[in-house]
């Protein structure tokens, strides 16, 4: 029997959260703990919470966990083990990481706000005394 992808482990992790009653479009692997909602529901900041993480086997497969704590307290989790991500995933999670570069732009272009928001304060409260 062949071992699965990577793609079809990460399928499988979003179908057993689905299973579960998660209102997930997609996996976060080593993130840390995501909040979600259940199924139907929008209310609040989500009361489910999963964590799913990468561990590399001696015989060089890669396993995903993902442990989830469902309405009520209650915890379940999740394991398959298979082929680690092609090249091609690979690049494409990287993609999806905001570059340094971006991230500089964007925090300039805040300070740039907020300064220009500065003076404009100013200058109204000049303008009322």
């Amino acid at each position: 029997m062949p071992y699965k992808t990577y793609a079809e482990q990460m399928l499988s992790h979003l179908e057993f959260l689905h299973s579960k009653g998660f209102d997930v479009d997609e996996l976060h692997v080593d993130d840390g703990f995501v909040r979600c909602h259940a199924d139907g529901d929008s209310r609040g900041r989500g009361e489910l919470v999963y964590k799913t993480t990468t561990s590399h086997l001696d015989n060089g497969l890669v396993g995903l966990g993902t442990w989830c704590r469902l309405t009520g307290g209650e915890q379940e989790s999740f394991q398959t083990y298979g082929l680690g991500p092609t090249d091609d995933e690979i690049i494409k999670l990287s993609n999806t990481q905001p570059k340094n570069s971006e991230i500089i732009l964007l925090l300039k272009k805040l300070l740039l706000e907020h300064m220009a928001f500065g003076l404009i304060a100013v200058f109204l409260e000049n303008l009322t005394t």
